[in-house]
């Protein structure tokens, strides 16, 4: 149950305007040279339109866009990058880390190819290569994604100690953000580190900034830290007894599996890795 901070809207289709400018743009296959000022205000024209299309949540119009911008410009690697971002966030994962690896064919140390090739892999279910590739990047990039991706790859495969270190690099970034901190904390309670987790969602839950799913956060913690006594007594705003008794019921199953790794899993943490 770890927060992200950015949520997606819901898909909805695009419309028949949307399709048509779709078409305009992308147009045919150019023997332009790179980066003439036709290219750079095609892609231009591209990212206004992909970020109106990401605002309506139609991620697939938003891959298609980009596949049709790449086969035009089959050597812009800002292009591609955004191609395999699409895909990422469309589920095309296989497609994604095809994109990715043939930007690093060509740079191998490209940090943006080197987050969404260990992104796509984290995604598609191989947390170990999904570690070593997020760390590559992590070394170039000092970002929300990178960490919160790598803190969630070292967990999956039960590297909890490591898994913490990435989400105090992603506090650091955001010293005030309860969605970071909350990782954070429940990250802490996986690796047993339970006074530091309880102290840290108290924090927490007194901040201003503090909502629902950030106190019912807190219970979670309590549970993992094996103070249900405190679960009990927790303040959870605008909520019945039953749904007290529910989360609870549902921290102790997930406090109950014998490895954090399996912890992991049931929290569904990949979810808000997206």
């Amino acid at each position: 149950m770890f927060f992200p901070e950015n949520r997606r809207g819901r898909r909805i289709t695009h419309t028949v305007a949307s399709i048509a400018i779709v078409v305009g743009v992308a147009g045919c296959a150019s023997n332009a040279p790179e980066n003439t000022p036709e290219q750079g205000d095609y892609r231009q024209n591209i990212e206004k339109l992909a970020a109106s299309l990401k605002e309506q949540g139609d991620t697939a119009a938003v891959a298609g866009m980009y596949q049709n911008a790449v086969e035009r410009y089959p050597h812009d690697q800002r292009l591609e990058l955004q191609l395999g971002n699409a895909l990422l966030a469309d589920k095309q994962y296989a497609q994604a880390e095809k994109v990715f690896r043939h930007i690093l064919g060509s740079d191998i140390e490209q940090p943006d190819a080197l987050l969404g090739l260990g992104s796509a892999q984290l995604f598609s279910g191989n947390p170990e290569l999904a570690s070593a590739n997020l760390e590559r990047a992590s070394q170039r990039l000092d970002t929300h994604t990178v960490w919160v991706r790598l803190g969630v790859a070292r967990a999956m495969l039960g590297h909890m100690d490591d898994s913490v270190n990435a989400f105090q690099r992603d506090v650091k970034l955001a010293p005030n953000s309860p969605d970071r901190q909350t990782n954070l904390a429940i990250a802490l309670a996986l690796a047993e580190r339970s006074q530091p987790a309880q102290q840290l969602m108290q924090k927490v839950c007194d901040s201003p900034l503090a909502e629902q799913r950030h106190f019912k956060a807190r219970i979670l913690v309590d549970v993992l830290a094996g103070d249900e006594h405190k679960a009990a007594s927790d303040l959870l705003p605008n909520a019945s007894s039953d749904e007290r008794n529910q989360l609870m019921a549902r921290a102790r199953q997930i406090a109950s599996l014998p490895t954090g790794a399996q912890q992991v899993k049931e929290l569904g943490i990949l979810k808000a890795a997206r």
